[in-house]
């Protein structure tokens, strides 16, 4: 006797787990909402770093060329306390506040309304009906759900954040760094002397010149009675026709005596001089000195 068995089938059902039409609607809104604020934050910070940094190059570049003698302290406070003012009023006004702030529904519909002209309105009548919350036929609510939730699974939704002022401020902030790169790289006159008179409140600065003292050598030193002194000095950017050393003794028997430095190599602007004291007899009591 045999017995003949039929194999049990079986079948597996998979399921898989799918956004409501309302569920996504609302992730889609509450996603533009949120990167429609981080646009706004984003342009700006860019627009007040270009603004800052324009602010350094035209200081640099007036501080350089146009202002005789460089802005004095008055004109640094006036110019720096007008710059903060308007950087913290607009980062209050565009930062601060919209911080605190939430972008509406109906405002996030509307970007999106705009990068589909297949949605005809539906998304803000959606929204608009959810928000008023009136009795509506539950029907119609679906139906728009649907309509907009499959509109929206078609559309690019980046679309909906205006990025255009970012990029033009973006645009502007490269430029204006670009420029003073260039300025940095190839102006004859060290600009850090200048942007650190822009932003300090101190009444002393540096003034940028177009040759620059970059080491004297031994600078302050003690030396034996009777012995010289010789002094090495580098220079940096454009050498002037001479290069003088003025010492002046404790008696003031010498006050701002000149000596002439002779250059050492023209390659490295290295300039060399001797204090030999009065009458060549050598350094025989204190003395100042300076290039």
């Amino acid at each position: 006797m045999s017995t003949a068995s039929n194999p049990k089938q079986t079948t597996e059902q998979r399921s898989g787990q799918y956004a409501k039409f309302d569920e996504y609607v609302d992730y889609q809104v509450s996603k533009t909402g949120s990167n429609i604020k981080a646009n706004d934050l984003l342009t700006t910070a860019v627009g007040i770093s270009a603004i800052f940094l324009g602010y350094l190059l035209v200081f640099v570049l007036f501080d350089h060329w146009i202002i005789q003698g460089g802005f004095g302290h008055t004109a640094r406070l006036v110019m720096l306390a007008g710059v903060f003012i308007a950087c913290l009023g607009w980062a209050v006004w565009k930062l601060v506040l919209p911080y605190f702030k939430k972008v509406t529904h109906l405002y996030s519909a509307n970007a999106l309304e705009q990068t589909s002209h297949e949605m005809e309105g539906s998304l803000l009548n959606l929204i608009d009906l959810k928000q008023s919350r009136r009795n509506v036929n539950p029907e119609i609510i679906s139906s728009l759900e649907k309509r907009a939730a499959l509109t929206l699974s078609q559309t690019d939704t980046e679309q909906a954040v205006d990025r255009r002022p970012l990029m033009r401020l973006s645009y502007v902030l490269l430029f204006v760094v670009a420029v003073l790169c260039f300025y940095a790289l190839f102006s004859p006159k060290e600009i850090w002397p200048s942007i650190s008179a822009a932003i300090s409140f101190s009444p002393q600065r540096e003034f940028a010149t177009q040759t620059q003292i970059n080491s004297v050598t031994p600078g302050n030193t003690e030396v034996l009675s009777g012995s010289q002194l010789e002094v090495i000095v580098d220079l940096r950017g454009e050498v002037p026709d001479t290069v003088t050393l003025f010492y002046t003794s404790s008696d003031e028997g010498r006050v701002d005596e000149p000596l002439k430095l002779r250059a050492m190599d023209e390659t490295r602007k290295r300039y060399q001089g001797m204090i030999v004291g009065i009458n060549g007899r050598g350094i025989r009591q204190e003395l100042t000195y300076h290039v």
